[in-house]
């Protein structure tokens, strides 16, 4: 009879284990299943930050671009118009020196 109870007693053990085992495999699944969706969040948020990044990037070299053009712009502007009051400047004093 001993014998028979210690089996009984392994047998409820080995169930218990058994039935611990299962739900820890039903939580890890269920832990592994949030982590992903976790994983595939974090991979969607980084895309879309690397776009905008890549938009911010694509903005920037056109500011660039836009601060070269008015420099470019600028000094044109300032040596045309600097040659425009050196003509006025000296067709201003031929007027003078020969009097009408």
């Amino acid at each position: 009879m001993s014998d028979s109870r210690e089996l009984d007693q392994i047998q409820t053990e080995i169930e218990r284990l058994h039935e611990r085992s299962q739900n820890n495999k039903a939580e890890i699944l269920s832990h592994e299943a949030v982590c992903e969706e976790r994983y595939l969040h974090i991979v969607k948020m980084f895309e879309r930050m690397e776009k905008q990044m890549s938009k911010m990037d694509k903005e920037m070299e056109h500011i660039g671009e836009l601060a070269t053009t008015g420099r470019a712009s600028l000094k044109t502007l300032l040596w045309i118009g600097g040659v425009a009051v050196t003509l006025i400047t000296v067709s201003t004093m031929i007027i003078n020196v020969f009097p009408r």
